[in-house]
């Protein structure tokens, strides 16, 4: 890590409070604090580049000091334990739709979509945006933002989601945001069953195929 990556997300970590004026917008900070800000962050980037100074793009998500994200599975070797695994239907950039089976996780407020998968539904990596650093039981790992589009049983949500920047083994896991407030979910683990019910009407203007960089909510650890 540079002293500029280092500096910067000092930075971002001390200054919170900051940060909650400007939840759900782009911002491009420099080791001295906020220099642009917008809901496009492409438009925040030019800004930025204008004043020719050393900076990093960030998306500051809803609820910066309170969201969580628990992308940790244990499995146990001596006996076995049931995974609520369910079917669900990715749509990705230009409409490219992919089955999955997703872990439903009630504990996570985001979902979190592997890397592979996040190449596959088109997403990429923009210049100049800056990654999140999770700790975990098993190290750091990097993430970005972004905003996924998938079927549940037919009904068609957009959701934030993690997306993972480097290969491992974690498997695509729908959290809460978004998805509890359509559905009401069941677990039977008993049965080895989920049930998904849905409770609201269809949204077609909140459930547009994916866009990149165009976030409503998004993780918070910092």
């Amino acid at each position: 890590m540079t002293d500029f990556d280092r500096n910067t997300t000092i930075w971002l970590s001390e200054n919170k409070d900051i940060l909650q004026d400007y939840e759900c917008k782009f911002i491009a900070i420099t080791e001295e604090g906020i220099i642009a800000s917008g809901n496009d962050m492409w438009k925040v980037d030019e800004e930025a580049k204008k004043l020719g100074k050393e900076y990093i793009n960030y998306y500051v998500p809803k609820n910066v000091n309170t969201l969580r994200i628990i992308p940790l599975f244990i499995r146990p070797l001596t006996w076995k334990l049931w995974q609520p695994f369910y079917p669900v239907e990715l749509i990705g950039l230009n409409n490219k739709v992919i089955k999955e089976k997703a872990v439903i996780d009630s504990g996570a407020d985001m979902s979190c979509l592997p890397y592979q998968l996040g190449l596959e539904l088109g997403f990429k990596k923009a210049p100049q945006e800056s990654t999140i650093t999770l700790n975990g039981i098993g190290g750091e790992v990097e993430v970005l933002q972004r905003d996924i589009a998938f079927k549940i049983d037919g009904h068609l949500i957009n959701a934030p989601a993690a997306w993972m920047q480097s290969e491992s083994e974690l498997e695509l896991l729908i959290g809460r945001l978004k998805v509890f407030d359509y559905f009401d979910v069941t677990f039977k683990q008993a049965d080895k069953k989920i049930e998904f019910h849905w409770r609201g009407q269809d949204n077609n203007r909140v459930a547009e195929p994916a866009v990149e960089y165009s976030l409503e909510n998004s993780i918070a650890t910092i």
